[in-house]
């Protein structure tokens, strides 16, 4: 799941998931209020991962990881912020929303490619190990 404002942004990520993965289903949702509209109904099937931006209308991304961690069938999905953010201020307000890792916004479409690929063919996120990790940087 992609959850950004940005239609240029939803529409590359798009574009490089299938390229990287043609098979994958991706939802999208262009603010937190509408994603948790969608992940609450009966007929979607929950993401593996979602790709969070943090500056949005409605919701932004920290409301929106709030309600994502407060809802049981909802809280253990990692959440990958993708920001333009270089660095975020304070890793520690996000400690609490674990498993929580954060991703800047590539630049070219190949990176996007090459970032999704990495992200999809690597089991990093599964691993028990490092999601009991508080925070982890994705460069």
């Amino acid at each position: 799941m992609i959850i950004d404002d940005d239609d240029d942004d939803r529409m590359l990520f798009s574009e490089a998931l299938t390229e990287v993965c043609p098979s994958c289903i991706l939802i999208s949702a262009s603010n937190g209020k509408e994603a948790l509209e969608l992940l609450q109904r009966s007929d979607i099937t929950l993401p593996g991962l979602i790709f969070l931006d943090l500056n949005m209308p409605c919701m932004n991304g920290m409301q929106c990881l709030n309600q994502l961690r407060k809802c049981a069938s909802l809280r253990n999905i990692p959440v990958i912020i993708y920001t333009t953010t270089q660095m975020i201020d304070s890793f520690e307000s996000f400690q609490k929303f674990a498993p929580v890792f954060f991703l800047t916004k590539p630049n070219r479409y190949k990176d996007i490619v090459q970032t999704l690929s990495y992200l999809l063919n690597n089991t990093w996120w599964k691993d028990e190990k490092i999601l009991k990790e508080k925070i982890i940087q994705i460069s």
